[in-house]
């Protein structure tokens, strides 16, 4: 229970920042839009935090084909608005010719959304970052992954980010911490669908991917 209660302390540490900042802007900001954005996202990380507890066990698991295309295009609509906020640029690059695979939708677009948040909240002086949501068939089995264009993302850094248990606060690296924890989250939510979240290159961009391999595809059968 002691891990619970840390992992508890962490999310409302992490998410104070951003709660903050909408308490701090509320009477300045003239667009409501963007208030909108930060309660929306906040409340959506929560969202996601309680699902690790409520439904991220296999027997409760409902798994079922799904698209990765069609995750990827959901997911994506739904992060447009908090790209505008951390002013980057969302791509969606679909390569994964309909690609059914094994799975449970909610926990697969959950799990995306916080890989992709992660991903753009990277600060950067660089002047058009872009983030890139990518579906992919081409390494020989399905993989979906976020990347980012202007960072040096390493296993070492991931690892370092995973470490966030054990306290409300961590050294995270490149990370922040709401960052780290979204990873966390993530990891819980993919973990029953034998997904590993680790550290990838693609078009010459690094970030985040998720493989899902075969042997994890047809041990869903046995949920």
């Amino acid at each position: 229970m002691l891990e619970g209660n840390n992992e508890v302390l962490a999310l409302a540490d992490a998410l104070r920042t951003p709660l903050l900042r909408l308490h701090l802007n509320s009477q300045s900001v003239q667009d409501p839009k963007l208030l909108q954005t930060i309660t929306e996202h906040a409340l959506r990380d929560i969202d996601a935090f309680m699902t690790t507890y409520s439904e991220a066990s296999k027997a409760q698991l409902q798994i079922e084909p799904i698209s990765l295309g069609s995750i990827l295009l959901d997911t994506s609509q739904k992060l447009s608005s908090y790209a505008k906020v951390t002013d980057t640029t969302l791509v969606v690059d679909d390569h994964s010719r309909h690609q059914l695979v094994l799975g449970n939708a909610k926990l697969l677009s959950q799990g995306l959304e916080m890989i992709t948040k992660t991903l753009c909240d990277f600060a950067s002086d660089y002047p058009e970052p872009i983030v890139t949501m990518r579906a992919d068939t081409r390494h020989g089995y399905p993989r979906l992954g976020v990347y980012r264009n202007d960072i040096e993302l390493t296993a070492h850094d991931v690892q370092l980010a995973k470490r966030l248990i054990g306290g409300a606060r961590v050294n995270a690296g490149l990370f922040h911490q709401l960052g780290a924890l979204r990873m966390l989250i993530a990891g819980r939510l993919l973990e029953p669908l034998g997904l590993t979240l680790r550290s990838a290159k693609s078009a010459g961009d690094r970030g985040l991917a998720l493989q899902l391999l075969p042997s994890s595809q047809v041990g869903l059968f046995e949920v």
